[in-house]
């Protein structure tokens, strides 16, 4: 068995980092259920709109790095996340779908980028913000934003469970 280089800079780390954390994440989402999901903490986002966020990020990742794959030096168009979730509303946010749409398409982007060159996480795409983004510091970045919101879930999930009583599990 070959061993995956712990050196954060590889391309194997990084895809092992973001199929990990994605994992992490969906456990997190199916340990909470439907009424914690949605409960709403004072200044913060609940649990199902943490998820729906996730799957906004990860779209906008898939279609970044399509771009950045199949043409030359594309333009990356941002994307306004409070906009679509002042569309998308709070109520009737599923977290297990949610979950499994983020799981789908996190498989998306793996897929995509699996096998390429170390070139080819040298490509970049230019945004309008932030100016010209690499394939392999978006994927950097998206493995932090991700721990992020893995850090967010747990402790929102602790905080939430702590007064329940036990179902003896």
């Amino acid at each position: 068995m070959r061993e995956i280089s712990r050196e954060p800079q590889t391309h194997e780390f990084i895809l092992k980092a973001l199929r990990e954390a994605c994992g992490e994440l969906v456990d997190e989402f199916e340990r909470v259920g439907r009424r914690e999901a949605s409960i709403h903490p004072d200044g913060e986002w609940t649990i199902a709109q943490i998820a729906a966020h996730l799957v906004d990020n990860e779209q906008m990742h898939v279609s970044y790095v399509d771009a950045i794959l199949s043409m030359h030096s594309p333009r990356l168009e941002p994307v306004n996340f409070d906009a679509l979730a002042e569309e998308r509303g709070e109520r009737g946010l599923d977290t297990g779908r949610l979950a499994y749409r983020y799981a789908h398409l996190r498989q998306e982007l793996l897929y995509s980028v699996w096998g390429i060159s170390r070139g080819a996480l040298e490509r970049t795409g230019e945004h309008p913000y932030r100016g010209t983004l690499s394939l392999l510091q978006l994927l950097r970045e998206l493995h932090l934003h991700d721990l992020e919101h893995l850090w967010q879930v747990r402790a929102l999930r602790e905080r939430l469970t702590a007064g329940r009583p036990s179902s003896g599990r």
